[in-house]
């Protein structure tokens, strides 16, 4: 991947923590050797980047939770990249998804099966009449999206916190008091509050819970990344792309953010356990805007 200037300047403004659940104190040797050539690269152009791990966690929604507090609680860093500790990716992956300048945004990986299939959750809207899938920025929106190889900014996790107060809890588990403001049940099973009784895995429902207030998901259809287990099984979602009328070359980017269908919000909510706080959200992010005015303001005032 070549980089441009404005690439690398705007990477070096960045601070990547990455967090890797690790279950029994184990990884792979290709996520070994893909963090080494991606900080070859971080500090060859100057960029920030922290790295987390967690060992025997048996509870991955909790080790999730964990991990996210222990970057909150890095003032520092602006995103988080979650990596699972048995996919295999190229340090250039990593650049991307931060170029994509998306709150979440993260790559497709095969299903430990022969042959590779993928699980893809479009987002409606981004279906034509033609049943084919519209690109935005060159990514595919989704409605669902797995935390193995996932970027988030930190602003969708304080927006959460803000949004779902009735999310917090106790650190009881020996953890540093510093990260108790911290210890939100972002990511959580539940079973759906509806008549489907849907069992939502921990990164479906941190996908489903953001996408109500607001937060947009989206795929890079560019990263092929493999996925480990007694057999390695190899990536590339070229095929499912081109079943899912995805043609890299001719399909359209819709340049404006799309639009969520109303509908389909509203069908999320109602399945939530926790319901969002759309009051405190709205004046949060009110007094965010108003702030980062000031601060506009300030520094046009002191050139």
């Amino acid at each position: 991947m070549q980089l441009t200037k404005e690439q690398i300047e705007f990477l070096k403004k960045q601070h990547i923590h990455i967090c890797i659940p690790c279950y029994g104190g184990q990884c792979s040797e290709s996520l070994v050797t893909g963090l080494i050539n991606f900080s070859k690269y971080a500090f060859a152009i100057g960029m920030n980047f922290s790295l987390q791990t967690l060992c025997n966690e048996s509870l991955v929604p909790r080790a999730r939770n964990t991990l996210t507090a222990q970057f909150l609680a890095n003032s520092a860093a602006t995103h988080l990249m979650f990596i699972d500790s048995d996919i295999s990716f190229a340090p250039e992956h990593i650049f991307k998804l931060i170029l994509d300048n998306k709150e979440i945004v993260g790559g497709l990986y095969p299903k430990k099966t022969l042959p590779p299939d993928y699980v893809v959750n479009v987002s409606p809207d981004a279906i034509d009449k033609e049943g084919h899938v519209k690109l935005v920025d060159g990514l595919i929106p989704v409605s669902r999206l797995g935390t193995g190889f996932m970027l988030i900014k930190r602003e969708v996790f304080e927006k959460f916190m803000v949004a779902y107060p009735k999310t917090h809890f106790i650190n009881n588990i020996g953890l540093d008091p510093a990260l108790d403001k911290y210890m939100y049940a972002f990511f959580d099973c539940y079973i759906t509050n509806d008549s489907r009784l849907e069992y939502m895995s921990e990164d479906w429902s941190f996908c489903s819970h953001c996408r109500v207030i607001g937060v947009e998901c989206f795929c890079d259809p560019v990263l092929k990344l493999n996925h480990f287990g007694s057999f390695m099984y190899p990536g590339d979602p070229a095929q499912l792309y081109k079943k899912m009328g995805v043609d890299m070359a001719t399909t359209p980017s819709l340049k404006p953010k799309i639009a969520m269908r109303q509908d389909e919000i509203a069908d999320d909510s109602a399945r939530l356990q926790v319901q969002p706080d759309m009051d405190a959200l709205k004046k949060y992010l009110e007094e965010k805007a108003a702030k980062e005015q000031e601060l506009k303001n300030g520094n046009i005032a002191a050139k």
